[in-house]
């Protein structure tokens, strides 16, 4: 399917990194698994809340510091445990018009002082806050039997998700792969002359922090491109006026490149040759041949 291809031009410049597609596919993924055991455990209040609350702990563990399967598995639970508590706050003080108004004033205090530490993390408090306002259209808990019997659908259902999520295929190295394509889109724009040094150093620098986040959710041989790109983006910041004296050679093999690894496909050689011949002699040449080379042989297994 489309979906699962490394890059496609519909995606692409939504999500540069592959990441939101990530997401997308495990909660869809998730989502189906939930509604198999919804047929089994019968929730007796309205299921869709507690697979609101699976659902946005399975979308969490694909933000940026989350970025280890232990901090996955421990982000995955604290959220959980956060929007179980947000709701059993939210159904324990539903029926007192000024109880609901501080408890949430304070349960949201709580949760920004404890929590948000910058803009990102403070995204999260918010989407807790919206599931504990969401959760009140449902049949919430008022005392503290009916705030059990609830908590323990929500971790059933919990329990189910991260159970799913851990036998979820591990796809994070089309991260570093669309890290790897925006890498040399920006050579590619930088020798034809569509954009400047600065626009060139932010993608370059967008791209490394990308591919250096996934270091321990990817297979050693794929996070082995990135010395590689090093190399190839101090080349060709480097050696700008020799770069333009042959551009048309080296976008040609830039284009080989590209092209071989949005489609996971091997780099053909003799291809690249024709191209770097013009290049010979040079680092950038064999900076190029060594990336084709290793990934012919590492990344494709």
């Amino acid at each position: 399917m489309f979906v699962y291809a490394v890059s496609s031009p519909l995606f692409d410049r939504a999500d540069p990194y592959w990441i939101c597609r990530l997401s997308a596919l495990k909660v869809a993924y998730v989502g189906v698994v939930l509604f198999i055991v919804n047929a089994f455990f019968k929730s007796p209040i309205v299921p869709v809340l507690e697979m609101l609350v699976t659902a946005v702990a399975v979308a969490a563990t694909e933000l940026p510091p989350m970025n280890s399967r232990k901090k996955k598995i421990l982000g995955y639970i604290g959220i959980v445990m956060l929007c179980v508590t947000t709701n059993s706050i939210f159904g324990l003080v539903s029926y007192f018009k000024w109880g609901l108004l501080i408890g949430v004033g304070v349960w949201a205090l709580i949760l920004y002082r404890l929590i948000a530490k910058d803009g990102l993390t403070a995204n999260v408090v918010g989407i807790l806050i919206l599931i504990g306002i969401v959760s009140l259209e449902g049949d919430v808990a008022t005392d503290l039997n009916g705030v059990i019997n609830h908590a323990l659908f929500y971790f059933e259902y919990a329990a189910a998700g991260l159970f799913a999520l851990l036998l979820f295929p591990n796809l994070h190295d089309r991260v570093i792969k669309s890290a790897a394509l925006r890498l040399l889109e920006a050579d590619r724009q930088f020798i034809g002359g569509d954009s400047n040094l600065n626009k060139f150093d932010n993608q370059t620098l967008m791209s490394f922090l990308a591919m250096q986040n996934q270091a321990e959710q990817v297979q050693p041989a794929i996070y082995g491109l990135m010395p590689f790109f090093k190399s190839l983006q101090l080349q060709i910041r480097g050696n700008s006026f020799a770069q333009k004296i042959h551009a048309k050679s080296t976008l040609d093999v830039l284009d080989v490149i590209h092209r071989s690894i949005s489609q996971s496909r091997v780099i053909e050689l003799d291809k690249l040759a024709q191209g770097t011949e013009v290049l010979r002699d040079t680092k950038l040449a064999a900076t190029l041949k060594d990336l084709a080379e290793y990934w012919n042989s590492k990344c494709l297994a």
